[in-house]
């Protein structure tokens, strides 16, 4: 098929709860394709000096989300093709899904809340899990978003995958016109 049937689809976005791997499957999707790695996370710590905790603590998360809505809607219109990995809760605003779904092809790195409790059980950089009961937040959590994540273009399960089979299976899985595009290579 060629790239022009698809005119504002030039970015592979990652979405899925926290611990799901979007980073770290991100960084190795980016070095596989060639193409940049951006994660809104790292750009709003960059942006604002400090760390993702420290915001939620000092402006409360409605606050944080539209922050958060203004740095997605930046980077998603970027021309250049990316790998974009969102913070977990970017899929809750109208608008983050708006603009992700529109400019990229949207995967889900799905696992379910009690094997994401157990890769961040003692991780205290999560600001949502510091609770008396982390793993019901995490259930919580993805009920919550079920809909959202599971309206992607493609759902992978990153339940027992290391980090660069994961991205290599994603790789292989994605069309080949996106491919194309995330190696830059012109319309065929």
């Amino acid at each position: 098929m060629s790239l022009s049937l698809y005119p504002t689809k030039r970015h592979l976005v990652l979405i899925g709860m926290m611990g799901s791997g979007k980073s770290s499957v991100g960084r190795a999707l980016s070095v596989r394709s060639k193409a940049p790695f951006v994660d809104t996370d790292a750009m709003i710590e960059g942006h604002c000096r400090r760390r993702i905790t420290e915001l939620f603590q000092e402006m409360g998360e409605a606050r944080f989300r539209v922050m958060e809505q203004d740095i997605i809607c930046q980077a998603a219109e970027e021309e250049q093709p990316c790998i974009l990995s969102t913070g977990g809760g970017a899929v809750i605003a109208p608008a983050n899904r708006e603009v992700l779904w529109r400019t990229g092809y949207v995967v889900y790195l799905h696992a379910p809340p009690e094997v994401l409790y157990d890769r961040l059980k003692r991780d205290t950089s999560r600001p949502l899990l510091q609770q008396p009961d982390p793993l019901g937040t995490l259930r919580q959590l993805w009920e919550s978003r079920r809909a959202y994540y599971e309206a992607a273009d493609l759902v992978f399960d990153v339940s027992q995958i290391r980090i660069r089979p994961a991205a290599e299976a994603i790789w292989k899985g994605l069309p080949d016109w996106l491919r194309r595009r995330l190696r830059g290579e012109e319309d065929a």
